[in-house]
């Protein structure tokens, strides 16, 4: 779901944290010991079989793109609403591939420098139009989750609870 609101493709392995219980896309090369199949677990299990509010989300174990995520609300899900949905986002995305934060600041010091050695390469790997404080494309994010419901993932009031 992260992935999808960020735009990300899923080609990197991920995990998600509840205090010291991890979910995740298991690797069959390193065997057994590692995370929770997150295919088998929802958010809301997760949630209410560790007691915890707050989860961490790693995605990328190269560049290291974290997450932290706060529960503040739960409410019943209604049953004319498409799950997942986005609630609200705040400035535009960091993009794939871009070297974790500190590769990714690397770049829009660059971005923002005409005479930055590196600046043609930004301008290739972002465009010129991108803008990091821009508002975020909601559009487009919607359109990536609708996917996710429509692939099975969540459904419309599948789920008895949701984050507000």
């Amino acid at each position: 779901m992260f992935q999808a609101a960020l735009a990300w493709t899923g080609s990197h392995l991920w995990e998600t944290t509840f205090g010291r219980t991890g979910c995740g896309m298991a690797d069959p090369k390193y065997g057994f010991g590692g995370p929770i199949d997150a295919r088998n677990i929802t958010l809301a299990q997760a949630f209410r079989d560790t007691g915890r509010k707050t989860l961490q989300y790693l995605y990328d174990f190269g560049d290291v793109r974290e997450r932290s995520v706060k529960i503040e609300a739960a409410q019943p899900a209604d049953p004319l609403l498409t799950y997942p949905r986005i609630l609200e986002a705040i400035g535009e995305r960091p993009r794939e591939d871009s070297g974790g934060p500190y590769g990714y600041a690397g770049i829009l010091e660059a971005l923002d420098y005409a005479e930055h050695e590196y600046h043609e390469e930004a301008l290739e790997n972002l465009g010129e139009e991108y803008a990091p404080n821009r508002p975020p494309n909601i559009t487009f994010i919607e359109a990536k989750l609708a996917a996710l419901a429509k692939n099975g993932h969540r459904s419309r009031g599948q789920h008895a609870e949701t984050a507000a």
